[in-house]
């Protein structure tokens, strides 16, 4: 007698599946973005501050308003903080702790990823975005920053999916899970990073209603008369307190200058480019751009409601950004997401590669080898010239982690997909190296044995060197200041005190220039910041001086400081 199959088991093997696919992702994302995490000092400018301020937040009690150096702290709303809060409690006041939060959001948004490609194309499309996602450059640097992006990434990649659902369905009472959720993800997002996470789904709505689909769409499902006030409720939940307690300054300056007056000038000296971010995915998006012919090819090839909403997704962050006068490479992170599920949706069907298809795949790999290349020469100089050992770990860790990427676009093209997860290996253990160099690198990292001597109540003064991981790691308030006459103040006052005095500041752009001219034979005079002279000239007596030199991240300068301090 043949054997049946009862109705339910297709449905329970592939739940089961399922499970072991989300399990191998959480997997994937914890052996990329944990390992080194804990080594990589906090980077300059941003890090330090969200790590000190949630500290500042703790000692305070208070839950609605962000402190850094104990002023008020307007640059993002309040859920980073909050999630940090957790990170600490898990792992303490430290780096890991402190980037816990990226870490879980990105894990997250994976299998927000996952459950996208599943729903609209194929399991396989769904776990190859997620992986693909996971294992670019980008997110892994971005994915494990203290800073606000990646739970915003999250929030937006939930509002794309439950907006889709809402925009493929028939106007049913069903749909109330996913307009909520859609909603409910608005108001989260604009806790994490403010209006960016509801303009990069309002813009996709409108590019694919109007451009891309443009066909009707059921906007009954929406119900703003419910959804938006759940919205506002969400962010009034902190909004309100945080405007009351500062008396409306945190909309004036959280809004005015740290949105409006970043998308009209240009912040911290940068330059205005308007192919930037096209050409920052040569980098942001490595090593899987080399892939995006077969995207494209299969996009057109299976054109509809799908294609024309990921398309417009992708194209938000981009268009919103480039209009936007300051401009970063992990900006447009938002769009990622849909640029992976367009690349890999064809995964599981047969595909035929066009001579242009490989003439990309070797012009983007090509540059990644070009990096490979640059970076070792640099390491063979550094070796060279008996550069101090950060240096070398860092260059070390650089060159295998940029190699474990061309490694994954190798074997995903040409070998079995096992290897794959070679490639990923080689990435974790190479930002582990890097973290182990920076570490090595980071000034104030190198002055934390000298902050543990100070007793309490101690002061503490950065002279010229005024940079947020001075107060993150030295775990107080600090006065910054560029005046010799509050420097010389500071010193003749009794009690216990520590100043960082920057000494000399090279800028690497201007170090590179003078090497290169030096190969080539003609070297031009190496700009240098020196107030030896000027701290030469204070009346340091009853103070202990120690010399530091290193790499200031923030500013991508090498600096030598000299700390004095007085523990009585």
């Amino acid at each position: 007698m043949p054997e049946t199959t009862h109705p339910s088991q297709p449905v329970q093997m592939a739940r089961s599946s399922n499970r072991r696919t989300i399990a191998l992702i959480v997997l994937l994302g914890l052996l990329v973005l944990v390992p080194g995490t804990a080594r990589i000092p906090l980077v300059d400018r941003d890090e330090p501050r969200f790590a000190r301020a949630t500290v500042e937040m703790i000692e305070k009690n208070d839950w609605f308003i962000p402190y850094f150096n104990g002023k008020y702290r307007f640059d993002k709303p309040v859920l980073t903080y909050w999630l940090m809060r957790v990170g600490y409690t898990v792992f303490g006041q430290n780096e890991l702790g402190a980037r816990l939060h990226s870490i879980v959001s990105t894990i997250l948004t994976a299998l927000v990823i996952f459950w996208a490609g599943l729903r609209w194309f194929s399991p396989l499309a769904g776990f190859g975005a997620a992986f693909t996602f996971l294992t670019c450059f980008q997110v892994i640097v971005n994915g494990r920053s203290c800073v606000a992006d990646m739970p915003m990434v999250l929030a937006v990649a939930f509002a794309q999916l439950m907006l889709f659902e809402l925009l493929r369905q028939p106007t049913t009472r069903a749909q109330q899970p996913w307009m909520l959720g859609f909603y409910t993800a608005l108001g989260v997002g604009f806790l994490a990073k403010g209006p960016i996470a509801i303009l990069v789904p309002l813009l996709s709505l409108l590019l694919y209603r109007f451009v891309f689909w443009r066909r009707p769409v059921p906007w009954k499902n929406f119900r703003p008369h419910i959804g938006l006030p759940l919205m506002l409720l969400i962010i009034g939940a902190w909004g309100i307190p945080a405007l009351v307690k500062t008396g409306g300054l945190f909309w004036k300056v959280g809004m005015d200058e740290h949105v409006v007056k970043r998308g009209m000038e240009v912040f911290h000296s940068r330059v205005y480019f308007p192919g930037f971010y096209l050409l920052s995915a040569f980098l942001s998006l490595q090593p899987w751009l080399a892939f995006a012919g077969r995207g494209w090819a299969a996009m057109r090839s299976g054109w509809g409601a799908e294609n024309a909403f990921l398309v417009s997704w992708l194209l938000a962050p981009y268009l919103i950004f480039t209009l936007y006068a300051t401009q970063l490479p992990h900006y447009v992170l938002p769009g990622f997401a849909a640029f992976f599920l367009i690349l890999t949706q064809a995964l599981d069907k047969p595909f035929v590669e066009t001579g242009w298809m490989r003439w990309w795949f070797r012009i983007v790999l090509a540059i990644l080898v070009v990096l490979v290349v640059l970076v070792s020469l640099g390491l063979a100089f550094a070796l060279s010239h008996n550069a101090v050992p950060g240096i070398t770990w860092a260059l070390t860790g650089l060159i295998g982690l940029l190699g474990g990427l061309v490694t994954l676009a190798l074997v995903a093209r040409y070998g079995r997909r096992l290897f794959l997860w070679a490639g990923v290996l080689a990435i974790s253990i190479s930002v582990v190296l890097i973290g182990t160099g920076m570490r090595k690198l980071s000034p104030p990292v190198q002055m934390v044995p000298v902050f543990k001597k100070m007793p309490a109540g101690s002061h503490y003064l950065g002279y010229h060197f005024m940079e947020g991981t001075l107060v993150f790691y030295g775990r107080s308030q600090w006065t910054m200041t560029r005046s010799t006459e509050d420097l010389e103040m500071f010193l003749r006052e009794p009690g216990p005190r520590l100043a960082v005095m920057l000494e000399k500041e090279i800028k690497l752009d201007r170090f590179l220039k003078y090497q290169l001219g030096r190969i080539i034979g003609h070297p031009e005079p190496m700009k240098t910041k020196d107030l030896t002279a000027e701290i030469d000239r204070l009346d340091t007596r009853g103070f202990t001086m120690q010399r530091v030199s290193g790499m200031n991240m923030g500013r991508f300068t090498w600096v030598t400081v000299r700390v004095y301090y007085r523990t009585s």
